[in-house]
């Protein structure tokens, strides 16, 4: 039953490398009579525009990029391990699975999204969202625990540059320790009460990369730290105040920003607030936005990575019931 699963996760798609999971699923999605476009990202990357009919209204859509490192599939006691198994090549297995009974439907109109970039920049959803094409819904599948979202934190991607002057460390005045400006900085805004919405939560921190100096007994001239926030409010509140650090020693990029979502929901689906990123916000131009996938976030990027088996066949069942909810909601 999760032959096609294996196949998914076995086919290493880490960020930079999805190019082979995407000429397999394009040869398996052509094979079956699906029209198959190919939208190029940038070199031997690109989305994949699916279509079972010539205009669909509904659109189920994923990611095929995980982080790092590769994992292979393995199944035990009732779960299912390895990388993607939650994030998000469950949904994809999902998807792909619901669409071929969605087929059998008459006037199912679906199609499927699968972009590359999602755990870096999110380069495939900007792309795809440059598109011409349309539709009414989009359905996202990450791993909500089968739950429809309702609101969805913004994100900030920033990283801190710090310059020194190198020394000998037993005579800490003649240098500038690049180290010791850059942890005062993160400290800073470790400690620093970001606000709290009612709906989205408190506003958070994390650093997750830091690097710099070249040894022990050396007055560090170089350090750098890579951090996200997780957003409740705007981030242009946030990019003025990492602003204030920056001078001639300290350089400060946002890499990439988005404001907390507002996502699609429907009657009789149990809802919920998430508070990791996704592809949401820049896919919001092309229809109304829904998330909801098998898992649970907090498996996701995880050694351990893993899904339900129970969870996967429900979110196939949902998928279609989603699909068919909203064709319904269209008519009316």
């Amino acid at each position: 039953m999760f032959h096609l699963l294996k196949t998914l996760i076995d086919t290493d798609s880490c960020t930079g490398r999805e190019s082979a999971l995407g000429h397999w699923l394009c040869h398996w999605l052509m094979q079956r009579g699906y029209q198959v476009e190919r939208q190029e990202v940038d070199a031997d990357r690109f989305n994949l525009i699916v279509r079972a009919c010539p205009s669909p209204a509904v659109w189920l859509c994923t990611h095929l990029d995980t982080v790092e490192p590769f994992l292979r599939y393995r199944e035990e006691n009732g779960r299912i391990y390895g990388r993607g198994a939650c994030d998000a090549k469950g949904s994809l297995w999902a998807m792909l699975s619901a669409m071929e009974r969605l087929r059998r439907h008459p006037g199912a109109n679906v199609g499927l999204l699968l972009v590359v970039g999602e755990e870096h920049d999110s380069d495939g959803a900007k792309m795809l969202a440059r598109s011409s094409m349309n539709g009414e819904y989009i359905i996202l599948g990450e791993p909500t625990d089968n739950h429809l979202v309702s609101h969805q934190k913004g994100a900030l991607v920033f990283r801190i540059t710090v310059r020194g002057r190198s020394g000998h460390s037993g005579y800490p005045d003649r240098g500038s320790s690049a180290i010791h400006r850059l942890t005062q900085i993160l400290f800073t805004l470790l400690h620093h009460d970001w606000g709290e919405d009612p709906e989205f939560g408190k506003t958070t921190v994390n650093i997750g990369r830091f690097h710099g100096g070249r040894g022990a007994n050396i007055i560090a001239d170089h350090a750098q730290a890579d951090g996200i926030f997780r957003l409740a409010i705007a981030p242009e509140e946030i990019c003025r105040q990492l602003e204030l650090y920056a001078d001639d020693e300290v350089r400060v990029e946002v890499q990439s920003a988005s404001h907390p979502q507002r996502l699609f929901t429907l009657p009789g689906y149990p809802v919920k607030t998430v508070a990791f990123g996704s592809d949401a916000a820049y896919l919001s131009p092309l229809g109304r936005v829904l998330m909801l996938g098998p898992g649970s976030i907090h498996f996701a990027h995880r050694e351990d990575e893993q899904v339900g088996v129970d969870e996967l066949i429900t979110a196939c069942d949902l998928y279609e019931k989603l699909v068919l909810d909203l064709l319904q909601q269209g008519m009316r």
